[in-house]
């Protein structure tokens, strides 16, 4: 510490509200002999008031909050703010320390599945895949308000990410990529009876089958494996080539199935769909959402 000199500069600010509250305020400028000082050295000086300090001329009012700023003009140089009220609070007060407020709310979302609820495609009874089923489909929606210090430093990449495994909060648990950050929000700085605090606001949406990509393994094309001679080495080689894929003698006007390793899947068995074909049918799933550790979220129950 190496504050050199202290003086009040404004005077006391007084009021009382019609409650009877009394509240005071002074400013004071520190000067500090180099500009290495932080806050909370030049609040620790003995002529700085300390915190629950009695007000001089009110005992019943104490020093709830004590700002220093340095001034920019110069690095040696501090403004302290000091506020007194008769309103305590206690620690357990404290906006910082609130559980956060979680409401929940139901909502219908048209989702397009590639496969039913048995694991079947959409087929037609040929065996023409159908085009992507939009289905309503209900899931939940938490808006939830909570205070922060500060603007927390994962706030810009969490907006549209989704949980990274499963994520519990509120008694609900949610299964790995179910929850999508749909909005964030943090107020500006709220003082209140001598604490400094945001109000961080977000909506946490849920979706049954999860927000990243699935659709069905199909195509105009099939892989077809065949055997060539490797000129370097004369051995036999595995080479695959596209090939497209034809329905009674002419080219398919709809993409069709296709198995793991790409070859067209047949459904059609003399005539009828063969349901032990359908365990062949592939899902590709991609990830079109971040996905993000949502056990940052401050959720204090």
């Amino acid at each position: 510490m190496s504050v050199i000199s202290w003086r009040e500069v404004n005077g006391e600010e007084y009021d009382e509200g019609k409650d009877g509250v009394r509240e005071y305020r002074k400013l004071y400028r520190a000067e500090c002999s180099t500009g290495w000082d932080t806050p909370d050295t030049v609040k620790s000086y003995f002529a700085c008031p300390q915190r629950w300090e009695p007000y001089p001329d009110d005992p019943l009012a104490r020093c709830v909050s004590r700002r220093a700023t340095q001034d920019k003009k110069g690095g040696r140089f501090w403004d302290v703010e000091c506020f007194w009220t008769t309103d305590l609070v206690s620690d357990a007060e404290n906006p910082l320390e609130r559980p956060a407020e979680i409401e929940w709310s139901t909502v219908e979302y048209a989702i397009a599945f590639p496969i039913d609820l048995d694991g079947k495609p959409f087929t037609t009874t040929t065996g023409e895949p159908l085009t992507d089923i939009v289905v309503e489909s209900p899931g939940l929606v938490a808006d939830i308000s909570v205070a922060v210090p500060e603007k927390p430093d994962w706030f810009r990449g969490m907006v549209n990410a989704v949980n990274k495994g499963a994520f519990a909060f509120d008694g609900e648990t949610f299964a790995e990529g179910e929850l999508r950050c749909k909005s964030l929000a943090c107020s500006k700085h709220i003082f209140e009876q001598g604490f400094r605090y945001r109000n961080l606001r977000f909506q946490l949406q849920s979706r049954a089958g999860g927000w990243q990509k699935r659709v069905l393994n199909r195509g105009f094309y099939e892989l077809v494996e065949r055997e060539v001679v490797d000129p370097k080495t004369d051995k036999k080689v595995k080479k695959y080539d596209r090939k497209q894929i034809m329905i009674d003698g002419v080219p398919a006007v709809e993409p069709q199935l296709l198995d793991r390793d790409g070859k067209f899947l047949e459904l059609l068995k003399e005539g009828k769909l063969d349901q032990e074909k359908l365990a062949e049918v592939v899902v590709l799933d991609f990830k079109v959402r971040a996905e993000v550790d949502y056990s940052v979220f401050p959720l204090k129950s």
